[in-house]
């Protein structure tokens, strides 16, 4: 951590004093969140921060073991941010410039509570207990209820803003720091005024009679297009096409969901059916930091107005009990009772499982167990994604060498060969493709034709080369394939390659790719699809590409990232840096992942690459999920093999094979007995 603009020598001393500065923030009695120090974004889910204070147990987890992120990475370094609205009885107004300041300053709009940040101030306000909710505003965009001032924003309920002594990242260095004021420890919270709500400070009028068109603003102005003549749910889901994210704060979102549902009410949709296309557009196309009680509440607050409206400008389709008068439906061709003499029917397409049946069948699908424990199944659709270069592909690969050859690989458990059909559109060269199974084939051994390989860099034009998922001709020649070969799984990689030039934001889309997994799946299959993730600055945030309209079947999420010792490397390829990872072996002692492989290899052999393996989606919780760091090691001779740290089920052989006896496995894992004797058949 630099040390030319904080205070912080080390990452160490700055986690003591974030840590001192996080229980004082509770004593005060608010809900805090820890924050990206590269990103500014909360690390986990925070809705819940919002109507709970944050615990001291959870403070102390967070500074202890790390953050763990939805998608399984762990945290370790953090900034902290002050959750604002009705739970911490804190709003604020953030000053982010000079002029801003000064606007503040002068218009009321100030407070003794403040912080320094890096470019200004926050004024903190005492949030009215009074059930009243004050929303995030954002200064230069003209408005009724907000001063039109660059860079002055509100945060109220549903926002959040950093505390000291939070630090200013940028290109891996701390370079400046968030700073209380001098009375900062002085003051409570009691000495900062009340917010009420501001209003902007209108030009004076110096002649009532005068008029020029250059005082008017006409920004708010729009001129109408052919867009306006769409159904409001089309506008909506043009608009966030255009803005390139869902709509939230600020993007009028009262407003568009008011006409969707009075256009809705319009066309005769109602009370429960309202409420669920109205849900269903805000689960599409919104997205705030409401808590999912409060966006229930403000849907029905929205669907009920737009009844009302409907009833007040269109009093002749309603009833004297204000009733929506419905058109009279013909029901002449309805059977309303039974026949004496029912006629016996043939059974229907559909079969109807009695609870028995369904045990039965469950049974003996269970019975026969993971493909790749606790990653693959058959029958379920795992996906790996990963950034370009992290060995997402590499490591695909080496679970189904694995797989195909009924080894154990790396930190998973794999108890019998599987056929497998390894479809690789992404097109690797000859020599990528013979160092690879060079490679594996030294480690698991030559898997013969339990391992079918297609690949369109490896065959010629007559071969089936051009081969495309994203046409109906190429669907036609995979499921051919897929019959030919009769795999027990099947692996895709990449989507993106293999349906080429698809559209990864589209939903449309994505159900191609979720038709035709499901249709693998569901011949008894295990499914593998091999996913990029964008890169920071890549049109997103390190999300998987189109991870908004993609796959709604998923099982099974894994999501592969390089881990490096040198910080620059670690951000040169968006990857972890390995500082800030801990694992644990066997006897319970704290190490980095390198330490931890390092400490089961040998002093001469190399580790030449690392990844950490997270488990993102999950469909089925078991006991034996956990994220493993997986390192491809070389000897002095050039020999290579993998080495990795273990899953709960590996740890269990690992430690009842060394004579630790049942009992203290358990007590070591955290695992029932039973789960164990289930995992070893003891």
């Amino acid at each position: 951590m630099s040390t030319a603009k904080t205070a912080f020598a080390t990452y160490e001393e700055f986690k003591k004093v974030m840590y001192k500065s996080a229980l004082e923030y509770l004593d005060r009695g608010w809900s805090i969140i820890p924050i990206s120090l590269d990103t500014k974004r909360p690390v986990l889910k925070w809705k819940d921060f919002q109507i709970r204070q944050t615990t001291v147990e959870e403070v102390d987890t967070w500074f202890n073991a790390g953050v763990t992120t939805e998608s399984g990475l762990i945290i370790r370094y953090f900034n902290l941010a002050l959750v604002c609205g009705n739970q911490s009885g804190i709003c604020v107004v953030d000053a982010d410039n000079a002029a801003a300041i000064k606007y503040a300053e002068e218009n009321n709009l100030s407070s003794p509570l403040y912080n320094d940040t890096p470019r200004g101030k926050h004024f903190f306000w005492q949030h009215p207990q009074d059930g009243q909710r004050f929303r995030n505003k954002t200064g230069g965009n003209p408005g009724r209820d907000w001063p039109n001032v660059d860079g002055l924003d509100f945060r109220g309920d549903g926002g959040y803003v950093l505390l000291p002594p939070s630090v200013k990242f940028r290109n891996g260095e701390a370079v400046a720091e968030y700073k209380a004021c001098d009375t900062w420890n002085i003051l409570d919270v009691e000495d900062a005024p009340v917010w009420v709500n501001t209003k902007p400070v209108l030009r004076d009028v110096t002649d009532e009679n005068s008029f020029s068109f250059e005082d008017m603003d006409l920004g708010a102005v729009r001129v109408a297009s052919p867009e306006d003549m769409l159904p409001v749910r089309d506008q909506i889901k043009m608009l966030v096409a255009r803005i390139g994210r869902p709509l939230s704060e600020g993007d009028n979102t009262d407003t568009w969901m008011i006409k969707f549902c009075g256009q809705m009410v319009r066309n005769g949709c109602l009370g429960d059916d309202l409420r669920m296309m109205a849900q269903k557009l805000y689960d599409d196309f919104f997205s705030d930091s409401y808590s999912d009680e409060e966006t229930t509440r403000w849907i029905d607050r929205k669907c009920q107005s737009a009844a009302e409206m409907d009833r007040n400008n269109y009093p002749s389709d309603y009833n004297s009990n204000g009733e929506r008068i419905q058109a009279t439906v013909d029901t002449s061709s309805l059977v309303t009772e039974l026949p004496d003499d029912p006629v016996e029917q043939a059974p229907p397409s559909l079969k109807l499982l009695t609870i028995s049946e369904l045990r039965m069948r469950a049974k003996s699908q269970a019975d026969i167990g993971y493909f790749i424990d606790p990653v693959l199944a058959p029958g379920q659709i795992t996906q790996v994604v990963g950034f370009n270069g992290h060995g997402k592909s590499l490591l695909t690969l080496g679970m189904i060498y694995g797989l195909t050859t009924g080894s154990d690989f790396g930190p998973w458990a794999i108890p019998r060969p599987i056929r497998t059909l390894y479809m690789d559109f992404d097109g690797i060269s000859a020599n990528a493709i013979y160092d690879r199974t060079d490679m594996y084939n030294d480690i698991f051994g030559d898997p013969g034709d339990y391992l079918l390989y297609w690949s369109p860099s490896m065959l010629e034009e007559d071969e089936g080369r051009n081969m495309s998922l994203a046409d109906d001709g190429g669907l036609r020649q995979a499921k051919e394939l897929i019959n030919y070969a009769r795999p027990g799984c099947v692996v895709i990689d990449t989507v993106r390659s293999g349906f080429e030039g698809m559209q990864e934001n589209s939903a449309e889309e994505w159900s191609r790719v979720n038709l035709f997994a499901k249709e693998i799946r569901d011949a008894g299959c295990a499914v593998i699809l091999v996913h990029h993730r964008n890169k920071p600055g890549e049109g997103g945030l390190g999300r998987e590409a189109g991870s908004t309209a993609q796959l709604k079947d998923l099982d099974t999420q894994l999501i592969v990232t390089s881990v490096h010792e040198d910080l620059d490397a670690a951000n040169r390829h968006a990857g972890l840096l390995d500082g800030n990872l801990t694992v644990y072996t066997h006897g319970g002692v704290e190490k980095t992942p390198f330490g931890y492989i390092r400490s089961f290899i040998n002093p001469d052999d190399t580790i030449i690459t690392m990844a950490q393996v997270a488990f993102g989606k999950k469909r089925d919780q078991t006991d034996n999920k956990n994220d493993n760091y997986i390192a491809i090691c070389r000897k002095p001779d050039g020999g290579l093999y993998i080495q990795s740290t273990l899953s709960p089920r590996l740890k269990a052989r690992a430690l009842i094979a060394g004579g630790t006896s049942l009992k203290n496995a358990a007590s070591i894992l955290h695992v029932p007995p039973v789960t164990i004797q289930k995992w070893e058949n003891i």
